[in-house]
């Protein structure tokens, strides 16, 4: 004979209720315990504020939108102190940007000091897309820039160029010759710091131009004609 007694149906919805009894209380225990922290908005509304110029813009470093949170929070105890001095945050890209680029711009903080703090960060993550970022302006660096043939090989091109150009810092250099050369044109190339520009806003039309010299003298120290061929600085 089994010694068990047999569980009547009134036990066991017994039970069920008392366990049903114990989840609601946890459950209503942790929405109390949720309802009591304070609920913070890290991130502010206000637009991402960017410098610079399309294609190189990048986020101006007083774009700050968590110090609207932070002021939220009252330094009142340690936990806090922690909580405010724990919060990271930063945008991703911050540099190269142009217009209508999409940037992320997140926080990061400790967890264990806000539920010690009483506090529950919300909106920590917000996106922007970029806008009111100017084009360059195209600068002509070859604009007044002329060039003539000396009689001399090792100089056979002098240019000409403007104190403007050359008080910046350009520098330019021709070249010509080859097995497809024409006899009476020269390139000229010019070289700049592009980086540079950039931060003035402007960028060069063009680093490289062809110009039609006329036909190429017979040069001295030199028995061919039309065979040179010369890459070096203006004269």
């Amino acid at each position: 004979m089994n010694s068990r007694k047999s569980r009547t149906p009134g036990a066991v919805i017994l039970a069920i209720i008392s366990a049903g009894v114990v989840t609601c209380g946890l459950i209503a225990f942790m929405l109390f315990s949720a309802s009591r922290s304070e609920r913070i908005f890290l991130l502010s509304n206000e637009q991402i504020t960017v410098t610079g110029y399309d294609g190189n813009g990048r986020v101006s470093d007083t774009f700050h939108p968590e110090y609207y949170g932070i002021r939220q929070i009252s330094v009142s105890d340690s936990h806090r102190k922690d909580l405010i001095s724990s919060v990271d945050c930063g945008a991703y890209p911050s540099s190269g940007l142009s217009n209508g680029d999409i940037v992320t711009y997140s926080c990061t903080y400790d967890h264990a000091a806000a539920s010690a703090a009483g506090i529950h960060l919300e909106r920590t993550v917000k996106t922007y897309r970029v806008t009111g970022l100017t084009a360059y302006s195209e600068v002509d660096l070859f604009a007044g820039v002329t060039a003539e043939w000396s009689d001399n090989s090792e100089h056979p091109v002098i240019l000409h160029i403007p104190d403007q150009f050359t008080s910046s810092g350009i520098q330019y250099s021709t070249g010509f010759g080859g097995d497809t050369y024409n006899g009476h044109s020269v390139f000229i190339y010019a070289s700049c710091d592009e980086e540079r520009m950039h931060m003035f806003g402007m960028t060069p039309a063009s680093t490289m131009m062809e110009m039609e010299m006329g036909e190429m003298p017979a040069f001295r120290n030199t028995k061919k004609k039309n065979t040179i061929s010369y890459s070096g600085g203006s004269k």
